[in-house]
């Protein structure tokens, strides 16, 4: 299912395929992962600046503009466990997806914290009231918490996991 919007909302979706960031050894490379998510977080926020004039209506360019909604999400889940010769419903399986989603949930929120505080947060952004998000108690790290308290964000949504059978489609015409 897609995440439900407002009236005029729109957010950029854009999936880090997981399995490019296993190693000939097996091994994940969680620092290229890292740099990977920033850039692409950066890219994203970049895709809500440029697409904001090309909206139809003058709503949708106002939530562009006031949310900078982004979608951050993954793809290749099976084929990257697939490579690490861990099985897809296994424990292992389940334990590893978590720490990757919270890593890349957790930078991802960093950079758009580092974007907020080079270009400007979002104008919506209301820190006390974000803070109070379940999502946000339970979900970051005090690290990003505190990177948060100090920058803003520039993004108000990040995390959201698009349905990625067509992007797989479109990345395997190119191998």
């Amino acid at each position: 299912a897609e995440q439900p919007l407002p009236d005029g909302g729109c957010c950029n979706l854009g999936a880090v395929n997981l399995e490019r960031y296993v190693d000939e050894n097996g091994n994940f490379m969680i620092e290229s992962f890292k740099e990977t998510v920033q850039i692409a977080t950066r890219f994203l926020d970049n895709v809500v600046s440029w697409n904001e004039s090309l909206n139809a209506l003058d709503k949708q360019k106002r939530a562009a503009s006031e949310t900078r909604r982004l979608g951050r999400g993954v793809m290749g889940v099976a084929d990257m466990l697939n490579q690490l010769g861990i099985g897809y419903d296994s424990k292992e399986g389940v334990d590893l997806m978590t720490q990757i989603m919270e890593f890349i949930t957790n930078a991802s929120f960093q950079a758009s914290a580092s974007l907020a505080k080079e270009k400007g947060m979002s104008p919506i952004f209301d820190l006390d009231k974000y803070m109070e998000c379940p999502f946000i108690q339970e979900s970051l790290s005090e690290n990003t918490k505190l990177a948060i308290r100090k920058h803003g964000l520039r993004n108000i949504a990040i995390m959201s996991i698009a349905p990625t059978g067509t992007i797989s489609n479109i990345v395997l015409s190119y191998k």
